[in-house]
């Protein structure tokens, strides 16, 4: 029988009346903060008011949630268009990609997605004149600025993505590739040629298209074990929003170009059975066979995370685990692990690092 928590959960993911039997509310509160879920929660019920057995002092913090996010959504809109400004001034090409859309595009209200940091998407030959003028903007880096575009690019896929912080600022996260998974492509020109803008106050911002977007939160929800409720969320608003301006055949080539059918058929699935969207009206894929279906629940449990019953994946295994489970060939495998090993110093290096990588919990928002 399902644990109470999770059926109030699901009952706002798929917009529908809560419970009539009440649940931990403490237990609530904590699970509902770690998917990432309690500001959407509010709005889900603001208009019908507070239900009858929540207490008010949980639905007074879940309206509170709701209200920083909404005001911190607004302030980041001001810090995206300082760095759009500079870097377009710059004539530096540039994009940014997830939270910024969806937050006030595709979900129902700005205050109901939180936005951890900024994921800026730039051109790896650009990365030193990027880098300085998110230095003069008030950046800090927390690594060193790499020499050129090959070292900015096997930092991000084999070590980590370079991240900046500022006070009073979003953290900013930098990366040369929308799929930064395994070794680094030569490029993605599918991303760039369907870059779009999309107004905000007085101006405008770059994000993927549709297609690049649809693809990337897929693959997102994967990074993070699909034990996030909110990354589903995300691929359902998507694709209400957005999801008739999705390339077939874009989307279809991308599918065999990184040997992801899989993992996109159950992001998709997942969607559909956590959030009644449905999530194949739009997208048609083929339903994997007995034996890739057994390979994949082995993997990553989408029945258990059906009942987000799922412990985050941790954050350094992320997209090694991806990469490796389903999109590398023999030699891309161990062209990518020879990469891991390089960046670590040394093969002895990462084999005397891996006890505490193993006990490393994280990921971003």
């Amino acid at each position: 029988m399902t644990v109470g928590w999770r059926d109030w959960l699901l009952s706002a993911a798929r917009q529908k009346s809560p419970p009539a039997e009440a649940p931990d509310w403490s237990r609530f509160s904590e699970r509902a903060a770690a998917h990432q879920t309690a500001a959407y929660y509010y709005w889900v019920y603001r208009a019908s008011g507070r239900p009858a057995s929540m207490p008010t002092a949980v639905w007074d913090q879940l309206r509170f949630v709701y209200l920083h996010h909404h005001m911190r959504n607004i302030q980041l809109f001001r810090e995206l268009g300082e760095i759009h400004a500079v870097l377009s001034a710059a004539g530096l090409e540039h994009l940014f990609a997830k939270g910024p859309w969806l937050a006030f595009h595709a979900w129902p209200a700005r205050g109901a997605r939180p936005v951890g940091d900024i994921d800026l998407v730039v051109h790896e030959r650009d990365v030193r004149a990027v880098w300085r003028h998110l230095l003069d903007l008030g950046y800090r880096a927390e690594s060193p600025c790499p020499r050129d575009a090959n070292e900015a690019l096997a930092h991000a896929h084999y070590r980590r993505q370079y991240r900046f912080f500022a006070v009073g600022r979003r953290p900013l996260e930098l990366h040369f590739r929308l799929v930064n998974l395994g070794p680094p492509s030569e490029g993605e020109p599918w991303l760039w040629r369907g870059c779009r803008v999309f107004p905000f106050g007085d101006g405008a911002l770059p994000v993927p298209d549709a297609t690049a977007m649809l693809f990337h939160l897929l693959l997102h929800a994967n990074q993070h074990g699909f034990a996030v409720l909110r990354l589903l969320l995300d691929i359902r608003f998507h694709l209400e929003s957005a999801g008739a301006e999705v390339d077939d055949a874009l989307f279809a080539m991308l599918i065999r170009r990184y040997r992801l059918r899989h993992t996109c058929y159950h992001a998709l699935a997942l969607t559909a059975a956590v959030t009644d969207c449905d999530a194949f009206a739009r997208i048609a894929l083929d339903k994997p066979n007995l034996l890739q279906r057994w390979r994949f629940a082995l993997l990553w449990s989408p029945q258990r995370a059906a009942r987000l019953a799922l412990p985050r994946t941790r954050e350094h295994w992320e997209a090694p685990k991806l990469f490796l489970a389903e999109m590398a060939t023999p030699r891309s495998a161990w062209r990518y692990l020879h990469g891991i090993a390089r960046g670590a110093g040394g093969w002895s290096a990462l084999l005397r690092r891996l006890p505490a990588l193993a006990g490393a919990q994280g990921g971003s928002q």
